[in-house]
């Protein structure tokens, strides 16, 4: 189940980073300040989005390789009680991150975080 749920929200987040791809480029932020249809502070604005889009679905992947980490290091018997304590709270971000995307075509049930 496990290795179900990483995979299935690695899925999801490269379904958000195509949309990641319309939002503006530094090419439309230059033609947007030349032209003035935006005003400064709206491409500000814009520019803070994308940026942090970006950087939010980096963190999430981070979190999940941190998991798959401390899995394969599980498997080669280096598991001692801190090693489970990290993989265990990383195994719960997982959970907490893919609960955002519970709307979404193949999330199970038995993933949804405890009440």
């Amino acid at each position: 189940m496990n290795a179900d749920l990483a995979t299935w929200l690695r899925a999801q987040l490269n379904a958000d980073e195509q949309w990641v791809g319309c939002l503006p480029t530094d090419a439309d932020y230059e033609r947007c300040a030349v032209t003035g249809s935006l005003s400064i502070n709206h491409m500000r604005a814009l520019r803070v989005v994308t940026d942090t889009w970006k950087a939010d679905l980096a963190a999430k992947r981070r979190i999940i390789a941190g998991y798959e980490a401390a899995e394969k290091y599980a498997e080669v018997d280096k598991w001692d009680a801190s090693n489970a304590g990290v993989a265990a709270g990383l195994w719960q971000a997982v959970i907490d991150l893919a609960s955002a995307y519970a709307d979404r075509p193949g999330y199970q049930p038995e993933w949804a975080p405890e009440a």
